[in-house]
């Protein structure tokens, strides 16, 4: 008889990938069910960390591909081409991070960069896209303040996360 251990690395990804989803497709309706502007705070890119943090490069890939597109399908947002521009700012974000990444030591440094890289691009395209009629609305939709406040909990439950492995290594 074989029996599937939480431990083993394929069930754990399938189950944080489920975890992701879920989340992905229920801010929306928690949203608007706690009138808490949820979406302002960068979900796609707090969940998109949390695979980077708990899978694989090629896992993270898949989700920064994945979410957007799950949460178009479900809640119809965001409109498709932004659907395309935050898809690629995901994956900037995901290659830059493990471009610098080099264990937990380089975590800090490897967020910020990807952070500030992805946006750049994000902000850049998004200004395109605007210029041209493809996409409307404010080339900054997100408040600044929760920008600040996402990329601090990144920066924060990141270090965290590494230092509770640190720990647990040595344990």
């Amino acid at each position: 008889m074989t029996t599937l251990a939480l431990d083993r690395p394929v069930v754990r990804v399938i189950s944080l990938n489920v975890l992701l989803c879920a989340a992905v497709v229920a801010i929306p309706s928690l949203s608007h069910a706690t009138a808490f502007p949820l979406y302002k705070f960068e979900p796609m890119r707090l969940l998109l960390f949390g695979a980077i943090l708990w899978s694989s490069r090629r896992n993270a890939l898949v989700m920064a591909l994945w979410l957007p597109l799950l949460s178009m399908l479900t809640s119809g947002h965001p409109v498709f081409p932004k659907v395309v521009l935050i898809q690629g700012e995901l994956v900037l974000n995901v290659l830059v991070f493990y471009a610098l990444a080099r264990g937990s030591e380089r975590f800090l440094l490897a967020a910020s960069v990807s952070v500030v890289a992805s946006k750049a691009l994000y902000y850049g395209a998004k200004y395109v896209l605007i210029r041209t009629a493809l996409l409307g609305g404010d080339l900054v939709a997100t408040p600044p303040v929760y920008q600040l406040v996402t990329f601090s909990f990144i920066l924060l439950a990141g270090a965290l996360v590494c230092r509770w492995r640190e720990i647990k290594k040595v344990l």
